[in-house]
């Protein structure tokens, strides 16, 4: 099956190796552009299974957060491109954020399985989504009151009828 890659890296030449070492893997097509504005305007047209950005991009805001409104926007998975010596400084950005990464450089087969692992994982997000959203109307739906909570007894989800009960109101 193959898989539409949008690069994002603003170095001609790693942007051509990356692309080479994706269309050797075997099943992906990819576009390459050098920034995150060019690549808001192609997703506007295009549909992609992937977002791969360079972290290393000069941008005004955050590449997190670029990336953040991409996915968001877009509904597409991201994935890092980053180097040893900006690891320790972008990790806790990863860590708060559903993004993840691969160092540069990669072996084939490590980019690989991470193309294949962010499509993946990026699709039971969507599906854990979808169930959450599809739970949240049953649960708005009951005329009785439920409320769930967790182990220590705090309160983790209500249905509206529990709302007006305890007369509480979500945030």
């Amino acid at each position: 099956m193959e898989k539409k890659i949008l690069i994002v890296e603003d170095d001609l030449i790693i942007a051509q190796d990356i692309r080479a070492t994706i269309n050797n893997i075997g099943c992906y097509t990819t576009d390459t552009l050098s920034t995150v504005e060019q690549a808001m305007v192609f997703l506007e047209n295009k549909k992609y299974d992937l977002l791969l950005i360079d972290s290393g991009l000069n941008e005004p805001e955050s590449i997190v957060d670029l990336s953040l409104k991409l996915s968001e926007r877009f509904i597409i998975p991201v994935l890092f491109l980053i180097t040893y010596e900006d690891l320790e400084k972008l990790k806790p950005l990863f860590l708060d954020s559903f993004f993840n990464f691969i160092i540069k450089p990669f072996q084939k087969e490590e980019f690989k399985l991470a193309i294949e692992k962010e499509i993946y994982y990026f699709q039971l997000k969507l599906q854990l989504k979808e169930n959450n959203n599809r739970y949240t109307k049953i649960l708005d739906n009951i005329d009785d009151s439920i409320i769930i909570t967790d182990n220590q007894g705090y309160i983790t989800n209500l249905n509206s009828s529990a709302e007006k009960l305890i007369n509480y109101k979500k945030f």
